[in-house]
């Protein structure tokens, strides 16, 4: 009996199938998943406010004004309690929210007074420094005036002897020419000649006169624009002397950065954190204790 062999080929096999997005999800879902509760520890919790409450307390602000510092150094020791708070709720007990919210309301307080007298002390600034500035403009103005009238003084003044001069010089070339003129026999016998020279000698030594009182006139118009503005400029400058020390002064009065008041808040904020916290772990002790 002859055996014939099995012809050995391939075996079948089924393609697996790829699951669909939405049965990854179903089988996601079905999966247990163990999550660990996160465990809070309560002395990590009050050290890092204690830490960040002391921190706040030594903290200095650079320039005023300081009511913007103010605000903010309020908002950080505001993030620091509420956090604390919010790790370790056990430790808000009514002592805890008593000490907390009277330093709190003492602080604002005195914030908020420092701010008034910060934006009065900013605006008597101001207002002293406005007056100073129009009190200066208003002396460089009656300089640039001074000045405008003194030219045009001088102005007048040199066109008005500049046509007398040429006038002097008219006559005297005049005068020269009838000098050496030869006067004629009936000339003489009419005196025309001489009353000829005659009235312009008189008429050049009154052209000589106006020059001198021309000269004389410029210089008293001088004076007396000077006087007149003198008392103006020694009242504008006066003034100006009296709002400079006014202004030092009040400068001199500013805000401080309130450290001394912040350092003893985030000193009652620190004991009232860690009695808070020492009463936290007595009532976890007494609960502890079997009976």
């Amino acid at each position: 009996m002859s055996y014939e062999p099995r012809m050995r080929g391939s075996r079948f096999r089924r393609s697996a199938a790829k699951k669909s997005s939405k049965e990854k999800r179903e089988d996601h879902g079905n999966q247990f998943v163990y999550q660990e509760e996160a465990v809070v520890d309560p002395t990590q919790v009050s050290e890092r406010a204690l830490n960040a409450v002391l921190h706040l307390g030594n903290q200095r602000f650079a320039l005023p004004p300081f009511s913007e510092h103010f605000q903010r150094w309020m908002k950080d020791l505001t993030t620091v309690l509420t956090e604390f708070e919010t790790q370790l709720p056990e430790a808000r007990d009514p002592q805890y929210k008593d000490e907390i919210g009277s330093v709190l309301t003492r602080v604002q307080e005195n914030f908020s007074q420092r701010a008034v007298k910060e934006q009065n002390l900013s605006e008597g600034i101001s207002k002293l420094q406005n007056s100073l500035n129009q009190r200066e403009t208003e002396i460089t103005r009656l300089q640039n005036e001074q000045k405008a009238r003194g030219r045009e003084t001088r102005r007048r003044f040199e066109n008005s002897q500049e046509k007398l001069r040429s006038e002097i010089d008219s006559l005297d070339r005049k005068r020269l020419k009838m000098l050496r003129k030869r006067s004629s026999f009936i000339h003489r016998i009419l005196h025309r000649s001489e009353s000829g020279i005659e009235e312009n000698t008189k008429t050049l030594e009154a052209k000589k006169k106006a020059l001198r009182t021309n000269m004389d006139a410029f210089e008293h118009e001088l004076e007396k624009s000077k006087i007149e503005n003198e008392h103006d400029f020694e009242r504008l400058n006066a003034e100006v002397r009296t709002l400079q020390e006014e202004l030092s002064v009040v400068k001199g009065n500013t805000v401080d950065d309130a450290l001394e008041v912040r350092q003893l808040a985030c000193q009652e904020l620190h004991r009232a954190i860690e009695q808070a916290k020492s009463r936290f772990d007595q009532r976890k002790q007494t609960d502890s204790t079997p009976l």
